[in-house]
């Protein structure tokens, strides 16, 4: 087989859909050295992206990465064409849809659809009417989780025999850090205090950050406990209801906002956390999960979309717009030690089901039979 990949979602800061895509590349060219590959990188990451396998080719696709929905419907299968792709995959959602060949789509999730109030206006518009069509084109669809497909199912009224769930895994850098220096070192470098809740992600309206403003102003008020949150990401869209609920309860020394956290030093960040919390709306499944329950730290989320699935028993759910319970199971588990040592020994567990190496073989899987109808 020649399979094509659409990798123009990998760029050097890289997040979700880009984890997603270029960890699924590297484990396929671990188990799979017979077919070839042929991966469609933006200018960003042509040169510095690289499998070291013969079977695998990197082709530029001059698109610069805010431009790139225009390229990959129209310039896209002009090269799919020109290299004499079998299948065409397209790991962010949407498919080229001017490609005549068979093709496979992964749907991280529909936010844009169940959420559209929280989206940005033009890329609602975007994968609003292409993630659509990409699925009722598609041979074969690859979902990250069930909750997931059943959105897919429902919204879309696709066959659910269409749709292969293959759950995401995460980096093996995230894990628990036994090197005093190591985390002394990240503690500095970000100006760590001594205890902190923790936060992973985008600041924007899908993650339901206010609510866990109003479950700290809870902490400091009624539990009289004055602890520090730390929020490491960067300002997604619609963000400034997040900074006015901020300033409205005056919890700006509360706070510490460390910006993108590169890799190398993230698991350093989730080793020092003492809880880790994941208040969002909605997930198609959710990587800071998977990262926090590797790097042992105790996870407080919602009880929503994707994330009991993902957690299974390893984590505290509460419900989403509730920040009382979310106040008091944060309280609960800095309070209680012994808790907080089994919630980690459950995250270690739980963690265990999900790999890169599972991915890529159930993927390979849908292109053999994607390959075959």
């Amino acid at each position: 087989m020649n399979i094509g990949i659409n990798a123009l979602s990998i760029r050097n800061q890289y997040a979700g859909i880009g984890v997603y895509t270029i960890n699924l590349i590297k484990a396929l060219s671990q188990i799979d050295q017979n077919n070839r590959y042929v991966l469609f990188l933006n200018p960003e990451n042509y040169h510095g992206f690289k499998v070291e396998q013969d079977n695998f080719e990197n082709v530029l696709v001059h698109a610069p990465f805010h431009k790139y929905y225009m390229w990959e419907q129209l310039y896209l299968p002009f090269l799919v064409k020109k290299k004499q792709i079998d299948i065409i995959h397209g790991p962010r959602s949407v498919l080229p849809l001017l490609c005549k060949i068979k093709s496979v789509v992964t749907i991280h999730d529909l936010a844009f659809l169940l959420f559209p109030e929280v989206m940005k206006f033009n890329p609602f518009n975007y994968w609003s009417v292409f993630v659509k069509r990409s699925a009722l084109k598609a041979d074969h669809i690859i979902s990250v989780s069930e909750s997931t497909k059943k959105d897919i199912v429902r919204s879309y009224n696709i066959s659910e025999h269409k749709i292969t769930v293959t759950h995401e895994a995460c980096n093996n850098s995230f894990k628990r850090i036994e090197d005093e220096s190591t985390l002394k070192r990240i503690s500095q470098k970000y100006n760590l205090p001594e205890r902190f809740i923790l936060y992973v992600g985008t600041i924007e309206p899908r993650k339901n950050l206010n609510v866990l403003l109003e479950a700290m102003d809870i902490l400091k008020k009624k539990y009289n406990l004055d602890i520090k949150l730390i929020m490491a990401g960067k300002r997604g869209w619609l963000y400034a209801g997040f900074f006015d609920t901020l300033q409205r309860l005056g919890l700006g020394n509360n706070v510490i906002f460390t910006g993108y956290v590169p890799d190398e030093d993230l698991p350093g960040i989730y080793n020092l956390a003492e809880v880790f919390v994941y208040p969002s709306k909605y997930e198609g499944f959710g990587f800071p999960l998977l990262e926090a329950m590797s790097c042992g730290v105790p996870v407080i989320a919602s009880n929503v979309s994707s994330i009991p699935e993902v957690l299974g028993d390893a984590g505290i759910l509460v419900r989403h717009d509730d920040p009382k319970e979310f106040a008091h199971k944060i309280y609960e588990l800095l309070t209680d030690k012994e808790i907080r040592v089994k919630m980690s020994s459950k995250g270690f567990e739980r963690i265990k089901f999900f790999s890169w190496e599972k991915v890529a073989k159930e993927t390979l899987k849908v292109y053999e039979r994607v390959y075959l109808k």
